[in-house]
């Protein structure tokens, strides 16, 4: 008989997250603050008011197999600049710099209700282009409201972003580029290389030169793209340009 089943499928606790919350924090983040949703369900710890968590990022690696530790680092800052993951360090409970976690709820259904905000009734989700034909402007004016709430919120954050998890990233990519390549060619290429954006999926950086920028682009994106995705967790394009 053919078979009807396959490793690689669900025969196992799986982990989950809905679409709509994916959409808010990116299918990486909605998977860890779905876990630890579930762990705050069961968790027995109650300080001032609320229940809380607490896990190191190698320990929380161990739920996540596909992340490495900094790339679950990276999420759950992520997920604590955005406002829905709550951090603290009580030390009279650990005596250490152990962090606790919870989620603020109210600020994440408040996230939900602005998205679905944008949605329309199905009689109102279609229009009709100058060619007659119907297009549907809910994908459309939620797509543009999506990238003018992003950018609203680029322009508030660029600089903490770019001082903080933008140079993280960076930091550790050369770490890794670091063992991959010749001493010469990190020196000559890599060294000088300054971080300058990213928006999730397109990470930008700045080289000294021209001549620098365009060879990282034909000869050694395609290592730097490997190497970002295994840091971020989910899939990284590279692109350098010169100057500052």
């Amino acid at each position: 008989m053919p078979r009807r089943s396959s490793v690689l499928l669900i025969n196992e606790p799986p982990l989950q997250a809905l679409p709509s919350l994916a959409c808010l924090v990116g299918i990486n983040g909605a998977i860890i603050l779905q876990q630890m949703h579930y762990w705050l369900q069961v968790s027995e710890h109650r300080i001032e008011g609320y229940t809380w968590i607490y896990n190191s990022y190698n320990a929380w690696a161990k739920q996540f197999k596909w992340l490495k530790p900094h790339a679950i680092q990276w999420h759950i800052r992520a997920l604590e600049k955005s406002g829905y993951l709550i951090s603290r360090q009580f030390k009279y409970k650990t005596r250490n710099n152990t962090k606790w976690y919870r989620i603020d709820y109210e600020k994440l259904d408040a996230a939900y209700r602005e998205q679905i905000d944008y949605q329309k009734t199905d009689s109102d989700s279609q229009e009709t282009d100058g060619d007659g034909e119907k297009t549907d402007s809910h994908s459309t004016k939620y797509g543009q409201s999506l990238k003018l709430n992003l950018e609203q919120t680029t322009q508030e954050t660029t600089q903490e972003t770019i001082t903080e998890d933008i140079q993280y990233i960076w930091q550790e990519t050369l770490v890794h580029l670091k063992e991959k390549v010749s001493p010469a060619n990190f020196k000559t290429w890599l060294a000088l290389t300054v971080p300058t954006s990213f928006d999730g999926t397109l990470f930008l950086v700045s080289a000294k030169s021209e001549f620098a920028a365009e060879h990282l682009n034909k000869t050694m994106s395609s290592l730097i793209e490997r190497v970002l995705t295994g840091i971020v967790g989910g899939q990284v394009k590279f692109k350098c340009h010169s100057g500052r």
